[in-house]
């Protein structure tokens, strides 16, 4: 018997119903699928089958779940991620910066890198001005890269991007604001140490424009985020 006849017998032995239905879709898995694989796949199906069963999904529910999902891939593009921003808005994003980065008690805590992380930063040497516009009011950053043990860092990348005075990224108004404005990548010298110039950012809106801003509305969760 081969493989694909096996699990055919096997689906044959398992009716689905809502007791097995997690059962049924698990099982068919083939022997041949990575392991790391298997495990994901039979966690999602069963937490999803879950999900669905403990707040009796309509069909008129999971036709709008599928019609928002869609929405929010159409909403993607070169600059702009609506899944990343949506993953955000859940906590997921938080949620698997914390468990792939569980920092050292010394250790700088991880956070999310946010939706406009979506553009490579230029590079540019220590001290320049990453803006370009000539507005705003402007500061001047400076900070330093250390081990847990409190020694310097050279040669260290600092990425950098921020919101500007009005709280709007350059992919936001990509028509007003110069592309790669107020993002930077820097070295640390070798003290460790880094500077550069800037203007004082304003905490950007969550894009509302998308099937997440409708999600946040239906909700009425706060729209504001970090700079």
């Amino acid at each position: 018997m081969d493989a694909s006849t096996g699990r055919a017998a096997t689906n044959a032995r398992l009716l689905f119903t809502e007791e097995t239905s997690a059962d049924v879709v698990t099982s068919s898995l083939g022997p041949g699928t990575d392991p790391r694989l298997r495990r994901i796949l039979t966690s999602l199906v069963r937490h999803l089958h879950d999900f669905v069963k403990n707040v009796q999904l309509a069909d008129r529910e999971w036709e709008a779940s599928v019609e928002f999902l869609t929405a929010t891939g159409q909403k993607c593009d070169d600059v702009r991620q609506e899944f990343i921003l949506l993953s955000d808005v859940l906590g997921v994003s938080m949620l698997v910066e914390t468990i792939n980065h569980r920092a050292v008690r010394e250790a700088t805590e991880q956070t999310v890198l946010g939706p406009f992380h979506v553009v490579s930063s230029p590079e540019r040497p220590l001290g320049a001005d990453i803006n370009l516009t000539g507005t705003g009011r402007p500061c001047l950053v400076t900070g330093s890269v250390r081990d847990i043990n409190g020694r310097p860092v050279p040669g260290a990348t600092v990425d950098v991007w921020q919101a500007d005075a009005d709280g709007f990224y350059d992919v936001q108004k990509q028509d007003e604001i110069p592309e790669r404005n107020l993002r930077g990548l820097f070295r640390t010298g070798t003290g460790g140490d880094f500077w550069f110039r800037t203007i004082v950012p304003r905490y950007y809106p969550i894009p509302d424009d998308g099937p997440v801003g409708d999600l946040l509305t239906a909700t009425a969760t706060s729209r504001t985020a970090g700079a």
